[in-house]
């Protein structure tokens, strides 16, 4: 089982996916986790659960909408190796991209995951 997750790291290529399994892994390919964003925070929580994250780089979370609408066209046109239990999206509300997510989500019968923060957030836009 994978959980996909978007955010801004300092390492990898723009909107590509990185399967990642362990900390380790995730700190060679992606780097340390910038300040004040939730991405790479998010799936170090994850992996600590136990769980592989496929990781996508976006430029900036919550703003950049082409490589949001990029990651979540590639969860939707290939099949997966493991099931994607849930997409996390790091802060974007971007009417588009909550409507592509939420189309993969019931494609792959998965949840489209959000912090407390960001769900009051997105209920009060």
């Amino acid at each position: 089982m994978i959980i996909a997750c978007f955010g801004e790291a300092k390492k990898g290529k723009m909107a590509t996916p990185y399967y990642i399994k362990n900390t380790d892994h995730l700190y060679e390919n992606l780097g340390e986790p910038i300040k004040d964003t939730q991405g790479l925070d998010f799936a170090i929580k994850t992996l600590h659960s136990n769980q592989a994250v496929l990781f996508f780089r976006v430029e900036d979370e919550g703003l950049s909408k082409e490589h949001y609408l990029k990651g979540l066209n590639f969860l939707k046109k290939n099949t997966l190796q493991k099931r994607l239990l849930g997409i996390y999206l790091a802060g974007c509300f971007d009417p588009d991209v909550v409507h592509m997510a939420t189309s993969v989500c019931m494609f792959h019968k998965t949840l489209l995951l959000a912090t407390q923060k960001e769900l009051i957030d997105y209920l009060t836009l």
